[in-house]
């Protein structure tokens, strides 16, 4: 594994991240029903998605199941922008 190669995994998401987006799509449920989101991974680097960018879509897509309706989720760099998952259409 290349040193840049395990600083993209070294930014996975911590153990408590699902909880934490949980109640963030459970307020934004709250404060706006019906409401859709786009969610986005922004780090430094390269425009490809790493282990540890797809780890933070799945826990984004487990946080919004059943709260808000995911458009979907893209990884952000300073190269531009790209989908990483695109779970439902809103």
């Amino acid at each position: 594994t290349s040193h840049a190669q395990w600083q993209m995994d070294a930014l996975a998401p911590p153990p408590d991240t699902v909880e934490m987006l949980t109640n963030l799509m459970n307020s934004v449920q709250h404060a706006f029903p019906g409401a859709t989101a786009l969610m986005a991974v922004a780090r430094p680097g390269r425009l490809r998605v790493f282990p540890g960018d797809d780890r933070w879509a799945r826990s984004i897509e487990q946080a919004a199941s059943g709260r808000v309706p995911l458009i979907g989720v893209h990884l952000v760099t300073p190269a531009g922008s790209l989908p990483i998952s695109e779970p439902e259409a809103a």
